[in-house]
């Protein structure tokens, strides 16, 4: 039988060991990135070009912070653009991270949120192989890199002045490098 001090033990004893259990499964958060992440990740260029007439914007960096700005991974594209014909986004491992096929451009929705297949985010640096088509279906395929980032506040980098950030889009799929990017990184 149980008394009132084994219950307390026993309790006590339940919570300990889920402690024990759990100690190394919370993510840390706003940490530091690494090194390499910090000096190169604003060094990739963005690609402002064109399927025939129709301009077309991708950035080189989006911040999948959840703070509602430039939280995902966007093709913008000119009016003359029918659709992404697909996205492919891969890791340093060459490893297929996410892809996506058919969709219109300048939606956030048809875009990358930076999880990776096991629903985690982290920060990092993916190339990516996008095949765009226009009205005239006449189609372009792009390949380029993409710097993630996930901290909140942001992490400042190397290089910030080469970050080109979706909300710099010009409403024509092009770039514009006169509007804000509204990423304050500290």
């Amino acid at each position: 039988m149980l008394t009132k001090n084994s219950n307390f033990i026993l309790f006590f004893s339940l919570i300990f060991c889920f402690a024990i259990a759990c100690k190394d499964k919370e993510p840390e958060m706003n940490e530091q990135p690494g090194p390499k992440f910090k000096e190169t990740c604003c060094t990739h260029s963005a690609i402002v070009d064109s399927v025939g007439s129709a301009e077309v914007f991708i950035p080189n960096n989006f911040t999948a912070n959840f703070d509602g700005i430039n939280d995902v991974f966007v093709v913008w594209a000119g009016q003359e653009i029918s659709h992404i014909i697909s996205m492919k986004i891969f890791d340093d491992a060459e490893n297929l991270v996410f892809e996506h096929y058919d969709f219109q451009g300048n939606d956030p929705a048809e875009g990358w949120d930076g999880k990776l297949p096991d629903g985690n985010l982290e920060d990092g640096i993916f190339n990516y192989v996008i095949e765009i088509s226009n009205v005239f279906n006449e189609t372009k395929t792009f390949e380029g890199t993409v710097a993630c980032r996930t901290s909140f506040p942001l992490n400042c980098v190397d290089h910030e002045n080469q970050c080109v950030f979706g909300t710099q889009h010009d409403g024509n799929g092009g770039y514009d490098g006169a509007l804000p990017n509204f990423e304050d990184c500290q």
